[in-house]
């Protein structure tokens, strides 16, 4: 473990030395549970991109404008926690719109073992209920798709994976007739094949996933996040959204920045 951290360090060093740059003028990042600390960053992301002009706008709007000279950052949430409904004061005293990623299977009476165990969380409470999701809609925020149970989906035959998309959708359609976006569960791009991607491509307006180092490929189908790390400093988030790993990333399907 500490010689794949040292080399995580080195990697991430010789990136942010050789292909820092400017702030992106198209920004998206997220977020999962939000915890304290995460309250705390969130806070200061809308007041620092505020400070430099960005809009905050959902990832409809995003993509919509993805080739436009305007500053937008796209701020989004992946599994489906109660603590999102702390958010919408924050949304709305800053005039801001989010996405929201839910899975769906919490929704149903079943076993939630499998699933808790896919996202790594094991208390049930932390999930949000119907009422969340029906706050987090009707103060203007967007939900969308992220599969209903959270399987690594490369791990998924093609009709698995549609089963799972049409679940969640099902599910989903109870809340919003506009469930056109779809974030990939664990973001990672080696974690969805050629076929499901194109099946993805042509379901929804566009796939999200989660990488660091890719803010600057952006485009309307494909929408790269970061993964903000709130117990990491401001600056250090910063400096990650401001490098281009993309050639290395495309080569080894790891982030450049650890």
């Amino acid at each position: 473990m500490v010689i794949k951290q040292t080399l995580q360090h080195g990697i991430r060093y010789v990136n942010t030395k050789a292909f820092l740059n400017s702030l992106p003028q198209k920004i998206s990042i997220y977020f999962h549970e939000i915890e304290k600390k995460d309250y705390d960053a969130l806070l200061n992301i809308f007041q620092y991109f505020k400070m430099h002009d960005y809009k905050f706008v959902n990832v409809e709007e995003f993509q919509q404008s993805i080739n436009d000279t305007n500053k937008m950052i796209a701020v989004t949430f992946d599994d489906g926690f109660d603590s999102w409904t702390d958010t919408i004061p924050l949304f709305k005293k800053y005039n801001a719109k989010g996405t929201f990623f839910l899975n769906s299977i919490f929704l149903e009476n079943s076993n939630l073992d499998v699933f808790k165990k896919n996202i790594s969380v094991f208390d049930e409470s932390k999930f949000i209920n119907r009422k969340g999701i029906y706050d987090l809609v009707n103060s203007g925020q967007l939900i969308g798709s992220h599969t209903h149970e959270h399987h690594q989906i490369s791990r998924l035959r093609i009709d698995e994976l549609i089963q799972e998309i049409e679940i969640n959708l099902e599910f989903l359609s109870e809340f919003s007739d506009n469930v056109n976006h779809f974030a990939i569960p664990y973001g990672m791009r080696r974690y969805v094949n050629t076929d499901q991607l194109e099946y993805l491509y042509k379901k929804f307006k566009s796939v999200s996933f989660g990488e660091a180092g890719m803010q600057f490929s952006q485009t309307q189908k494909s929408i790269q996040r970061y993964p903000w790390n709130s117990s990491k400093s401001f600056h250090y988030n910063l400096i990650n959204i401001c490098t281009d790993t993309s050639i290395f990333n495309n080569l080894t399907l790891r982030s450049g920045l650890g």
